[in-house]
């Protein structure tokens, strides 16, 4: 590596890996340009591992998921994950297939907490 590579690398922000429990149908506060690394399930929830540049301010993300087989209208998602919920019944499994919403971003005071 070339030292002034060297020099511009150190010279980027620094960013952190964090974990963020969300519903995959809802809407989850993330800084802003947080670039979404995976999904994962630990104990039944679903969490979300983002990579964050800790000082960007917050905004406002929509998800949506749906089940396999289900028909639904795709422009303007981006795939995420596919995940294994936990369902209702004993032993029972929910495959999910989660998508964020990248076409229609969501302003803070369309958002009210459950909507």
């Amino acid at each position: 590596m070339k030292k002034n590579e060297q020099t511009s690398r150190k010279s980027t922000k620094e960013r952190v890996i964090h974990q963020y429990a969300f519903l995959p149908n809802g809407v989850l506060e993330l800084p802003k340009g947080a670039r979404i690394l995976t999904v994962t399930v630990e104990d039944g929830l679903p969490f979300v591992w983002a990579l964050v540049d800790p000082t960007a301010g917050l905004e406002l993300r929509r998800f949506h998921s749906f089940s396999t087989g289900e028909c639904f209208d795709a422009e303007g998602l981006e795939y995420l994950a596919t995940i294994h919920l936990s369902g209702g019944a004993e032993g029972s499994i929910t495959v999910v297939h989660l998508f964020e919403d990248v076409a229609s971003p969501l302003r803070a005071d369309e958002y009210t907490e459950g909507s």
